[in-house]
């Protein structure tokens, strides 16, 4: 079985021997800062993107993740993706304790004078046009991941919630619904950033990143004029990597996640959308997963050990209090709870991940070609490639 190197040999940085630090702040109910810091590397400005101690289920397979959901991405769906590489930012845990040494080093997706504006961002400043899913945004999330989430609704089921977008919440463990946003202005007038966006979102449901909300969809902006969407990015919340020490609960999770692809759910109106408008991009998006299957039938992708080191997926809740809720009691409490660490069989652990990316590529292949065949009334030609 032919083997592809993506985790050995992490890049090693030193956090004070930084060029300058990206600071993001998040927009949404729910404010935050992110802080990163920047290396410039022969010419090339790369961002190092650390573990976050507050995210819930986080570990060092989230990085992982990244990496692997990068190169996907890059070599079957969109060549413009940049590739993620494992890294340790030595010195970051002790000047800036919510964050861990380790995470990813991704070269920037911007040009020169551009800047990120991300979807929620574009729908707050355009709130006062004619269009009125930007004035009035309705939006529609499901909790797919019930008692185990970290944020608990009424209804476990469906949730729907309408109003302003000043009430949007990026909430993790939850799926958006994106069907609402093919009609507004700049993607109904503009086919070329709609596909985009549904390469990301057909991306998204491939690697079932559980955590695919609107500040994903970015734009790269130059002197207040949109050049374009941002590529891929932020995948770390693919349901394959996560409970890396817990098959049971993972298998849990891909249960109540498989039930959103029943024929009633939003993401099966966003596919029947996204079909009915770019056929072209399903069928793109077809042949990419044959040739994801063909490759993977007979690929393996050896984790890296050293890197993943001991987990536990739910040691983030003590990060969550201390440094988010500011709740030093509480932290402590969990600090007890989830003392234990767990090691997990890498061997095991990628045979169980690329089954699910397997099973995946088929499920998501099938409801593809189907919603092609009812809507179109024929099935696409497929033309496998060796790229």
């Amino acid at each position: 079985m032919q083997k592809i190197n993506l985790f050995n040999n992490p890049i090693l940085l030193n956090y004070y021997e930084r060029d300058e630090d990206l600071i993001v702040e998040t927009k949404a109910a729910g404010k935050s800062e992110k802080r990163f810091p920047v290396y410039y590397m022969n010419g090339v400005k790369y961002i190092f993107k650390p573990l976050s101690a507050v995210k819930p289920f986080s570990t060092s397979l989230f990085a992982c993740a990244e990496v692997f959901n990068s190169y996907i991405a890059k070599k079957y769906f969109d060549p413009n993706t940049p590739l993620y590489k494992l890294a340790e930012c030595r010195g970051i845990n002790g000047a800036l304790p919510k964050y861990y040494d380790k995470g990813v080093l991704v070269p920037s997706y911007l040009n020169y004078g551009e800047k990120n504006i991300n979807l929620m961002e574009y729908l707050r400043s355009n709130s006062t046009s004619n269009d009125s899913l930007e004035s009035s945004f309705e939006y529609c999330v499901s909790n797919f991941f019930e008692e185990i989430s970290p944020y608990k609704y009424s209804n476990h089921n469906l949730v729907c919630s309408s109003g302003k977008m000043n009430d949007y919440v990026n909430y993790a463990m939850s799926m958006y619904n994106f069907e609402p946003i093919f009609d507004i202005k700049i993607f109904a007038e503009n086919p070329k950033y709609a596909k985009q966006l549904a390469i990301q979102y057909l991306l998204s449901l491939f690697t079932r990143n559980h955590n695919f909300h609107y500040e994903n969809i970015n734009f790269r902006v130059c002197n207040n004029e949109i050049k374009g969407l941002v590529p891929p990015n932020d995948q770390e919340y693919s349901l394959m990597f996560l409970y890396p020490e817990n098959n049971k609960q993972n298998k849990k999770l891909k249960e109540q996640y498989l039930k959103l692809f029943s024929d009633n759910t939003f993401i099966i109106a966003t596919i029947k959308k996204i079909t009915e408008r770019y056929p072209d991009i399903i069928n793109d998006f077809i042949i990419g997963l044959n040739q994801f299957i063909i490759d993977f039938t007979n690929f393996t992708v050896p984790l890296n050990s050293n890197f993943i080191g001991q987990v536990n997926s739910e040691k983030w809740h003590s990060g969550y209090f201390r440094y988010k809720e500011k709740k030093e009691s509480v932290a402590n409490f969990y600090d007890l709870l989830y003392k234990d660490n767990f090691n997990v069989d890498c061997n095991q652990l990628m045979v169980r991940i690329l089954t699910d990316y397997l099973e995946s590529a088929f499920l998501l292949k099938n409801i593809l070609q189907k919603n092609l065949e009812e809507i179109h009334g024929i099935a696409y030609p497929l033309i496998l490639t060796n790229n």
